[in-house]
């Protein structure tokens, strides 16, 4: 079969690469690399476009949705990383958000809003101190990641922030509400793509 013949030659052009000096690879070598990579990819999706789509059946199984408060085994309480966001929510209200960052993406995030050392504890410190004091700017840039206060202005204020982080600053991808236990006020998250 041909894509077992790749298989090999791939395997010995990688037995060739762990050979040579990993600092200096010549323009040949990257060259052969390349080929052989592109091969391997064109007779793999060869294959799979002949392959027939296979049959799935999944079989659903219902559960009873657990109690809000009912706890885990482990002792704490089950949490998405993504639900949708509170009907009450300023930043529904105002922008529309309909996804709300919970449990372990939520807690990421708090973390790397402490820019220097990446600590949750400091992180979710500082944006308390952000979203209760009333006064600064009404975003915070961190890398590729941005931090709109929905609580420190105006609706419309809110509005136009948003409008500048998405269309003149970059941050195209808003993830949503951030959900973290501690944490007052709203703060919305936006993404560079």
């Amino acid at each position: 079969m041909r894509l077992e013949r790749l298989a090999q030659r791939s395997e010995e052009l990688l037995e060739d690469l762990d050979h040579a000096r990993g600092d200096v690879l010549s323009v040949s070598d990257l060259n052969r690399t390349l080929k052989q990579v592109l091969r391997n990819q064109v007779e793999i999706l060869r294959a799979l476009s002949a392959a027939p789509a296979p049959i799935v059946t999944v079989d659903v199984v219902t559960a009873p949705a657990p109690e809000a408060d009912a706890e885990s085994e482990e002792g704490e309480i089950p949490a998405e990383e993504a639900a949708p966001a509170d009907p009450s929510s300023r930043s529904e209200a105002l922008l529309g958000v309909t996804v709300t960052i919970m449990g372990a993406r939520a807690r990421q995030a708090v973390a790397d809003f402490d820019h220097r050392d990446k600590d949750f504890e400091r992180g979710l410190a500082k944006l308390k101190s952000w979203t209760e004091g009333g006064s600064g700017t009404p975003f915070q840039l961190r890398g590729d990641r941005a931090y709109l206060n929905v609580n420190g202005s105006s609706p419309e204020g809110v509005k136009s922030y948003e409008k500048n982080l998405m269309q003149r600053m970059g941050f195209a991808r808003r993830l949503g509400r951030l959900d973290v236990e501690g944490l007052a006020g709203e703060v919305v998250l936006y993404e560079r793509p």
